[in-house]
């Protein structure tokens, strides 16, 4: 027997896995997430991989508590200019992920490896984004774990990966 806790409505779902219908989307060059397969189009940052933007806000050896515990407004993140942000517009009523969230992100670098960090956020009608669920692929491993391959620079490569299982009701 299962159970879940699913995060937005602060509510256990008890018994078997609920079946969840698979949704599809893109994320759009002009920062939407869209249900529109067939858009076109990229978007880009820069960043100096000398001066790296701290993940968590702070240099720690260690993931805070209120971090994973979602209770920081993710705007308070530094140098916003150095990541890609996408929203979806806002719900018309409750959607619930449930389950592992895959990607397939075409990505381009001018050096020959990077970090892909990925991260949900819900955010609320004050602007205020809490985090949902994040994870981290190394460009290296994009195609294995066992036999790392560097990126040629300069070309788009199709990365595949999945973040660990999602419980959560986005609001309307």
């Amino acid at each position: 027997r299962e159970s879940w806790y699913v995060t937005g409505e602060n509510r256990w779902v008890r018994g078997e896995t609920p079946k969840a219908a698979a949704t599809r989307s893109a994320l759009a060059a002009d920062g939407t997430l869209s249900s529109d397969l067939a858009i076109s189009g990229s978007a880009s940052y820069r960043v100096d991989p000398a001066d790296p933007v701290p993940f968590l806000g702070e240099k720690t050896a260690s993931v805070p508590s209120s971090f994973m515990g979602a209770r920081e407004d993710d705007r308070d993140r530094p140098r916003p200019d150095e990541r890609l942000l996408w929203r979806s517009a806002p719900k018309e009523k409750t959607e619930t992920w449930l389950g592992p969230v895959r990607w397939n992100l075409d990505v381009a670098t001018s050096g020959t490896d990077g970090d892909v960090v990925v991260k949900i956020l819900d955010e609320d009608e004050k602007g205020v984004r809490r985090l949902v669920r994040w994870d981290v692929m190394r460009l290296r491993y994009r195609d294995s774990f066992e036999r790392p391959t560097a990126m040629t620079p300069g070309r788009s490569e199709r990365v595949r990966f999945e973040t660990p299982d999602v419980a959560h009701a986005f609001l309307p």
